[in-house]
């Protein structure tokens, strides 16, 4: 990004101050970023234009680009403010060019229908303040370009935003609450770090809402207001505030969902897989340090790690209101703090989701939802496989009291935590 951003703001001191050193500065670090990756520069020049690198270095492969999409973008956006701001007709050629493939490219950024990616190579699933960032950089490459596809790359991840984060109605013989959390979205355990602004409607009444950002354990960041909005006919845009600059819209206008009757679902399973397993009774296993002979480091080695696979006898649930994508989670006790690894698997796929840390003594639900996983289907996943890493290290760890639960909407998430206790380990 660098490579970009400080010409740009060379350009503004140029025009601050009339020094023309900063101008002629400015024109040497373009003119070298301008060059092909190969030679030093930041351009890759593709079948449907160029691609800015935002990780680029002397002696770089084309395949090793990872093609960063919130990098090529902040440095698209910062080639086309220098190509305004100083006339240049041959940096506004490139600067269309390489918006060009920008557009042509966006369709590879979706893993799934559900969210999309990070960069594609390798593929990564995005965090939520990245898909934000993305919103608010297609905004300014839609002044720069006039190109109206960048409207829709908008909208897409609006959309997104209101299939991964629903807000819910739940109507009681008590009144009407709103129901929202961050938790929601691809990385339960990596709460979004921008606070929500939630504005609703019903059409004759208006009310405003606030979700922090920080400061919340992750169990607790769940927005829980009493509402006197009619909420068969409401809806809510959300933005997000990062604090420091205009807010972005990252859902526009949706509907309520109502809260379903049932809560949470209790998943029915039979332990399949299992690797370094002492079992205590039915439901409770102990692990502890393997030691496996090894010749090459002429004596034994000690392997901290084990795992167990949890065989589904139905289907993850869905949403019968929107068909939005539920959250699920695998909920445990260990005796001591662990690492785990929570696989998901549908047919020959695997897919993987890491925790750091899960709290010793104490429930823990390890939520997960389906938009994190960049190719597993929804109705296809028929076990999850849970590996314990960092085991024993001090004393075997036991595990107890594995349960696995569907959570059709917030509400039957919130009430869940508020009656099991359970912590959710994570990041917030």
């Amino acid at each position: 990004m660098s490579d970009w951003t400080f010409p740009l703001l060379l350009t503004a001191l140029a025009q601050e101050t009339g020094d023309d050193e900063y101008a002629h500065l400015r024109d040497s670090m373009v003119e070298n970023a301008l060059k092909p990756v190969e030679e030093g520069g930041t351009l890759w020049n593709e079948d449907n234009g160029c691609w800015i690198s935002e990780y680029a270095w002397s002696g770089m492969d084309r395949n090793q680009e990872s093609h960063v999409l919130n990098g090529h973008q902040y440095a698209l956006v910062a080639m086309g403010m220098i190509a305004a701001s100083t006339d240049d007709s041959e940096l506004a050629k490139v600067f269309q060019d390489c918006s060009a493939n920008t557009v042509a490219k966006l369709p590879e950024f979706w893993g799934n229908d559900v969210w999309p990616s990070y960069m594609l190579h390798r593929r990564t699933i995005n965090q939520p303040h990245y898909a934000v960032f993305e919103i608010s950089l297609f905004e300014a490459l839609a002044r720069l370009s006039g190109d109206a596809r960048y409207l829709e790359a908008i909208k897409e991840r609006q959309d997104a935003f209101a299939r991964t984060y629903p807000v819910t109605g739940v109507v009681s013989d008590e009144g009407s609450r709103l129901i929202f959390t961050q938790m929601a979205g691809p990385h339960p355990y990596l709460r979004d770090i921008y606070t929500a602004q939630l504005e609703c409607s019903d059409g004759d009444t208006s009310e405003s809402f606030e979700l922090p950002g920080r400061g919340l354990r992750l169990e607790d960041s769940i927005l829980n207001e009493a509402t006197s909005l009619d909420l068969a006919d409401t809806t809510c845009s959300i933005w997000s505030n990062n604090g420091k600059s205009t807010p972005t819209l990252i859902s526009r206008n949706q509907r309520i969902q109502l809260a379903s009757d049932g809560g949470a679902t209790r998943l029915s399973y039979e332990f399949g897989m299992e690797r370094n397993i002492e079992w205590e009774g039915k439901w409770a296993f102990t692990v502890s340090p393997l030691e496996i002979d090894s010749e090459e480091n002429d004596g034994t080695r000690r392997t901290h790690q084990s795992a167990v696979q949890l065989n589904l006898e139905g289907l993850l649930p869905t949403t019968a209101e929107s068909g939005a994508l539920a959250q699920f989670g695998v909920q445990l006790t260990p005796s001591a703090a662990v690492n785990a690894q929570i696989r998901v698997i549908s047919g020959e796929t695997i897919c993987q989701r890491n925790y750091p840390n899960l709290a010793g003594g104490a429930s823990n639900l390890v939520l997960l939802s389906v938009a994190g996983f960049d190719d597993c289907a929804v109705d296809s996943i028929n076990s999850i496989e849970v590996i314990f890493s960092r085991v024993g290290i001090d004393a075997p760890v036991t595990i107890t009291g594995v349960e696995v639960f569907g959570f059709p909407d917030t509400e039957a998430l919130r009430v869940h935590l508020e009656d099991s206790g359970a912590v959710i380990p994570g990041v917030s």
